[in-house]
């Protein structure tokens, strides 16, 4: 891919770098008329890579707030979308954090990488992954995203 890049090193060394954020507000609606979705309305850190499938969601659960309310009910679709959504919105943006915190300090934690482990030889084999002696099926929270 190089190749086809032939300012790659000029342009990486021009563009900077930006920080980044994470937003989380209430409500996501302003009156019968304003709404914001998306990364207006929840911007995650990029840890997980679900910030465009939240966003998807975002509409998804708006199309059928429509469909149970009906069009002519705007402003109880705007409320009960901002009613719903930010809780979801706030746990991946969560997640995220905790990723990044998790990939930043503990991956080379002899602690941390013991429980990769187990978690590895926990999921491979399916007597453990769901049984009973656990007292629950196992399932590592990354794996659940």
């Amino acid at each position: 891919a190089v190749p086809l890049m032939p300012t790659l090193l000029e342009d990486y060394k021009r563009n900077r770098t930006s920080r980044l954020c994470t937003i989380s507000l209430f409500p996501w609606h302003y009156s019968d008329f304003l709404v914001i979705m998306g990364d207006a309305a929840h911007a995650v850190v990029p840890f997980y890579g679900q910030g465009m499938n939240a966003s998807l969601e975002d509409v998804n659960v708006f199309d059928s707030l429509f469909d149970q309310f009906g069009d002519q009910n705007i402003a109880s679709v705007l409320e009960h979308f901002s009613m719903i959504r930010p809780k979801d919105a706030d746990g991946i943006s969560f997640l995220s954090q905790q990723n990044y915190l998790e990939m930043r300090s503990h991956v080379t934690s002899p602690l941390f990488l013991i429980r990769s482990q187990v978690e590895k030889f926990i999921c491979r084999n399916p007597f453990l992954r769901n049984s009973l002696c656990l007292g629950y099926s196992f399932l590592p929270k990354y794996s659940m995203v």
